[in-house]
């Protein structure tokens, strides 16, 4: 537990990632915690555009994008947002499904941008809104009612329901390299093989400080099962400058498998 702990600990220290902000913009929210964060508390019904503003903040630097956000400009950009979603579903939309496009763009197509500067004028694109709306409503008919499941089945529930939403990056970020990769087999019955060179590809699309965050990740969620044991470690490394590889090189991927826990 100490290990895992240092690790981490250490891991945090060399991703240190700084997103870049103009005039009265986001930072303004980002003077005080409290206030940045209102939207954690807050019923996502309930939010307000300063909250998708803050949300969109921190889920742009979760996927490394430099997203320059002004509030006076963007508090309008979300609401055209808003409004074009409504016009694809041809009715009302509630404030999750805002939120979910929101992810849909970081997952699918801002990840491309990782380690670029962009601006929220990006989730305007009309093709992106239309693919949104078009796969949305089959996506939502896979949420089905888990109350009776047990306690597995909503935990395999919940990341069938973040693949649905945002694909592979979504769900590397989300859940780490490990259980992206079992999810995975399980979902297209492939082998670990096919399946590690899959997620490969997106982690390419990544820059260095989103890696770093995703072996972060990865290490939060052990132990996993034996039977899933590979270096997800020098899998990330491959992806690094050689002059990043010195804060991987304390990490053994080994200790975070075990004969019977985990995933």
């Amino acid at each position: 537990m100490n290990e895992k702990f240092e690790i981490l600990k250490s891991i945090k220290k060399a991703a240190n990632a700084k997103s870049k902000t103009d005039g009265d913009v986001i930072a303004k929210l980002a003077k005080t915690k409290t206030k940045q964060d209102r939207y954690k508390i807050r019923h996502i019904e309930e939010w307000e555009q300063s909250d998708f503003l803050s949300y969109l903040y921190n889920l742009f630097k979760s996927f490394g994008i430099i997203c320059i956000l002004n509030s006076r400009r963007d508090f309008d950009l979300i609401n055209a947002i808003h409004d074009q979603l409504v016009i694809r579903f041809q009715k009302k939309i509630t404030n999750k499904v805002l939120k979910d496009y929101f992810d849909w763009w970081c997952s699918t197509c801002g990840v491309k941008y990782s380690g670029a500067e962009i601006n929220l004028r990006y989730l305007t694109n009309a093709v992106s809104l239309s693919r949104f709306a078009s796969g949305y409503q089959t996506n939502v008919e896979h949420n089905i009612d888990v109350k009776q499941e047990n306690k597995i089945q909503q935990n395999n529930h919940s990341i069938e329901a973040i693949f649905n939403c945002g694909g592979i990056s979504r769900l590397i970020l989300d859940k780490g390299i490990v259980v992206s990769c079992d999810f995975l087999m399980d979902k297209n019955k492939t082998n670990l093989t096919t399946e590690i060179n899959n997620i490969s590809k997106h982690l390419k699309l990544f820059d260095n400080e989103t890696l770093l965050s995703i072996i972060d990740t990865t290490i939060k969620l052990a132990p996993y099962n034996k039977h899933l044991s590979f270096d997800f470690v020098d899998l990330v490394k491959s992806m690094l400058p050689v002059e990043w590889h010195l804060k991987l090189s304390h990490i053994k991927f080994m200790v975070f498998f075990r004969e019977t826990k985990g995933v």
